[in-house]
């Protein structure tokens, strides 16, 4: 584009008071430089103050959708969109159109791109090609978009509608359907991050100890250190379904979290081992007690792993009862467990070697096949009957019979069949060994619960194990942290056993045993446990019933 052309197409600009790239025209780097300088001349009668003036026309675009089409923009030029927010998204033919104002610098990125961007399709690679108008004046539908406005009315909105004064969720905020019918303002824009921390801090009516902050596409959390005076003492922050990197959580390392979900974002796909992916997080929040969900005990470590458990009450019931139960049953005292079978409860066992691993030949199971109730190899039926296991002291005595055994809790998966007032169905997996019988491979296990409410406290039903040794897969990866077991608590778990008097040794031992379990602290935990007498089964349905009831206050849980 020579000098004649650019002044033939400025007059005619301002004749039309409007200017029209497209990635239809040819372009060159002269002619690149030629229509920014063109810009720039049309911009300087003071058109950018005075209108929405810049409309944005995707070409053929309408098999994407919205937020596919306005995240590829933004994330274009990541640097410039920070000043683009489109307003008023619709489609027209075969066209996307939005609304914009105050993003010279946007346009200059787009025209320096041929208005062309690369996309990802699943079918392969594809390109976006844009229109932009220049000077278009706006409709009286979009005239009086606040943005400002708009999103502070969410977020006072989401403020109002927490769950308590000290929790905000900020999850999937470019979805708000008071912010969405209007325009597009995602939290990955650093500057929209920080406009909407700085609004929650003004509307705060004291400070926040838990952000949900999932589903937004964050990179960058730097603001959550800005000036934010309610902000300082979170202890809770989910950041599900993002893009954080290990580095991004360094930045925010001050924060003093003790539960943080970081599932779905970039970080996690580069561990294989989950003690790694464990460690380097601990290593960021020190204070950290739950990890995506999961307990952390004190030496780091997942307590228990939990896949399909949907509803929330039902994962903090699968913990408690899971890391009380194994905890005991590898203790030097699994007669306790006596308290927690009910009177009717049933107990079977089964037990098959599985061939063509690295753990076949050393697998020793003899002590499990002896007591294997598979009905598919048993020849003589009475056999079967005698080896159901009918009643609470029946079940004890088998469950006394078996080895020792040390569980690894990073191996445990727990599935949550049934979970009602009456009834809990409990499925787990995991791997354990021997530690008197050193030379024997690891086993893996598969458990199934049935437990009944009697008196509201949720009794052993049915118990069904079986045993194998286990993959060689599972092998290299069993036991990759090393763990003390569980100090055995000297004390009957149920008001149907007799009480013995407790030292003050013992009681200090259950109260962090609950904290463990509870993540309520000390203090808290010996208000319950004094409330039940000292009876730790009885101190967990106590928790679980108030807890339910939101009676707990959040003090309970600061430590």
């Amino acid at each position: 584009m020579g000098d004649l052309d650019l002044l033939d197409d400025i007059l005619s600009a301002r004749q039309k008071q409007q200017l029209v790239f497209s990635s239809a025209h040819k372009f060159s780097v002269s002619s690149v430089h030629s229509k920014i300088s063109l810009l720039k001349i049309f911009l300087s009668k003071g058109t950018e103050e005075n209108f929405y003036s810049y409309k944005f026309i995707v070409k053929n675009s309408t098999k994407y959708s919205k937020e596919f089409i306005l995240r590829s923009i933004l994330e274009a030029n990541p640097p410039m969109s920070q000043k683009l927010i489109p307003i008023k998204f619709f489609t027209e033919n075969d066209d996307s159109i939005f609304y914009a104002r105050l993003c010279f610098d946007v346009v200059v990125g787009l025209i320096r791109q041929n208005l062309k961007i690369q996309v990802q399709e699943s079918a392969g690679p594809s390109v976006l090609e844009l229109t932009i108008e220049v000077g278009v004046e706006a409709s009286d539908e979009t005239q009086f978009v606040n943005v400002h406005d708009l999103v502070a009315l969410a977020v006072q909105r989401r403020v109002s509608q927490g769950m308590s004064a000290s929790t905000l969720n900020l999850s999937s905020f470019h979805s708000d359907p008071d912010v969405d019918a209007y325009c597009f303002f995602p939290l990955s824009s650093v500057q929209n991050l920080q406009k909407v921390l700085k609004i929650a801090d003004q509307y705060a009516v004291g400070p926040y100890q838990s952000l949900d902050l999932s589903n937004n596409q964050l990179k960058y959390l730097s603001a959550l250190l800005d000036n934010l005076p309610n902000f300082r003492n979170l202890k809770s922050l989910n950041l599900e379904g993002n893009q954080m990197s290990l580095s991004s959580l360094k930045i925010i390392s001050p924060l003093p979290l003790v539960e943080l979900r970081v599932h779905g974002n970039e970080l996690c796909s580069l561990y294989t081992s989950e003690s790694d992916y464990i460690k380097d997080i601990k290593a960021v929040f020190p204070a950290l007690k739950v990890l995506d969900g999961c307990s952390l005990s004190s030496h780091g470590h997942a307590i228990v792993r939990r896949f399909f458990c949907q509803q929330p009450m039902s994962q903090d019931f699968v913990e408690q009862f899971l890391t009380h139960y194994y905890s005991t049953f590898d203790s030097d005292n699994r007669h306790l467990l006596f308290g927690l079978y009910h009177t009717d409860a049933k107990f079977s066992l089964t037990s098959t070697l599985l061939p063509g691993q690295s753990t076949t030949s050393n697998a020793s199971l003899n002590n499990y096949l002896n007591e294997s109730r598979n009905v598919l190899k048993i020849i003589d039926w009475a056999k079967t009957r005698g080896l159901l296991r009918t009643g609470s002291k029946q079940v004890m005595d088998a469950l006394i019979k078996l080895p020792k055994t040390q569980h690894d809790p990073l191996s445990f998966t727990a599935d949550v069949l049934k979970f009602e007032p009456n009834h809990v169905k409990i499925s787990v997996t995991g791997l354990f060994k021997e530690p008197q019988n050193p030379f024997s491979s690891v086993r893996y296990f598969k458990r199934n619960f049935v437990l009944q409410s009697v008196n509201k406290v949720y009794l052993i039903l049915n118990d069904m194990l079986f045993i194998t040794n286990c993959t060689s897969e599972q092998a290299v990866s069993a036991f990759q942290v090393k763990t003390e077991p569980a100090a055995p608590l000297n004390l009957y778990l149920t008001t149907r056993a007799m009480h013995v008097p407790l030292s003050n040794e013992q009681k200090v031992r259950m109260v962090e045993k609950i904290s463990d379990i509870t993540d309520m602290n000390h203090e808290w935990c010996r208000r319950c446990l004094e409330d039940v007498q000292y009876d730790l089964r009885n101190a967990l349905v106590y928790f679980q019933k108030n807890y339910e009831e939101r009676s707990i206050p959040n003090e309970a849980f600061l430590k």
